[in-house]
């Protein structure tokens, strides 16, 4: 679980996010001008986790869906793979941004998810 705290550092006061081993997911300055900044980088767990359960059954499961044309599953077929012999996901590759956008396209995963999972917004 992700825990959130107010700390002050070089005379500023910083929000900073920390995943459950304590390392830093998100840190922003409460000054409303300055964005949030998300790392692009992820574990294949933390990248997993930016979908819900119900999209992860979805995309688990896309080869029995039959609304999916047979490219469309090879496709996918070759980002599953590509996932599993990757190190960590970064959210900036060409591939991950057409992939995600695939899964949303495909209907996979809901209109306007994939720009969230890029943004390494968490599902609500």
């Amino acid at each position: 679980m992700n825990t959130t705290t107010t700390e002050t550092i070089n005379g500023h006061v910083y929000s900073i996010e920390r995943d459950e081993t304590n390392n830093i997911i998100c840190q922003r300055i409460n000054d409303p001008v300055i964005p949030i900044v998300r790392p692009v980088t992820l574990s294949k767990t933390q990248f997993r986790n930016l979908f819900t359960l119900n999209e992860r059954m979805l995309t688990d499961n896309f080869d029995t869906n039959t609304s999916l044309t047979t490219e469309q599953k090879n496709l996918l077929v070759t980002l599953r793979y590509e996932l599993s012999i990757c190190e960590s996901v970064d959210l900036t590759d060409p591939m991950t941004i057409q992939g995600t956008n695939a899964l949303e396209s495909y209907g996979l995963i809901a209109t306007g998810r994939a720009a969230l999972i890029l943004a390494n917004t968490k599902p609500a």
